[in-house]
């Protein structure tokens, strides 16, 4: 997702409604990050207007302003069980499940009144 798209996205969820949203949960702590830099240029303040979530993990959601509340997953270990899979594979689909964790930081409120 080009950081163009994104904020074409904000722009769209801005100007869809009436009232705009308390939060927005982000595909990816990118998308996330880019959001709050567009929302922060329109005047707007997160999470004081919109709450931001993102998903993810990466090291820069810990030093952005504000911090980014993320949903992590284990990066290391979904590379290892993709390159396993690639290695045995046998022809039969696969599901597997890995732990995700919601990491609360400051780019998370309760939602204004």
């Amino acid at each position: 997702m080009s950081e163009d798209s994104v904020r074409r996205g904000v722009d769209y969820i801005l100007s869809a409604g009436a009232e705009p949203p308390t939060a927005i949960l982000a595909m990816s702590d990118r998308v996330a990050l880019i959001a709050m830099d567009e929302l922060r240029r329109r005047g707007l303040s997160v999470p004081g207007d919109i709450s931001i979530v993102g998903y993810d993990g990466v090291p820069e959601a810990e030093i952005s302003v504000p911090p980014l509340t993320t949903i992590t997953q284990p990066i290391a270990e979904i590379g290892r069980r993709a390159v396993k899979a690639i290695l045995d594979h046998d022809g039969k689909v696969h599901r597997d499940t890995l732990p995700v964790e919601l990491v609360v930081r400051q780019s998370t409120a309760r939602p204004r009144t």
